[in-house]
């Protein structure tokens, strides 16, 4: 049996790791943000333009999620987002999505 200030110490910890990845997530999310915004701002584009910097925003939750749990941003569009959000790719908001995505996202390297 685990001694009280034994049990103490471990939960603390648990607390602690579930506090370093939300933040760690928060600092993806922000970063994503902050990219995405200079790409957009560099087109032109409004700061004020609400309903893009929303999806913008989502974006960039989107891909912290993905990197977080090292899975595709792009498969998790296509497969998951369309289905729960009921968009389909000829959508207007899926342009929206993947120029977002495309903005954010490095191309893969070539292959030679």
């Amino acid at each position: 049996m685990k001694k009280p200030k034994q049990q103490k110490t471990q939960q603390i910890n648990q607390d602690l790791a579930k506090v370093r990845a939300i933040l760690r997530h928060v600092r993806n999310v922000h970063e994503a943000c902050l990219l995405l915004g200079e790409r957009l701002i560099e087109r032109g584009e409004s700061q004020h333009e609400m309903p893009r910097w929303a999806v913008a925003e989502m974006i960039c939750d989107w891909k912290s999620r993905s990197e977080e749990f090292g899975t595709s941003l792009h498969a998790y569009i296509k497969e998951n987002a369309t289905e729960r959000w009921h968009f389909s790719e000829r959508d207007p908001i899926y342009r929206t999505i993947m120029e977002f995505v495309n903005m954010l996202c490095d191309k893969p390297f070539a292959r030679l």
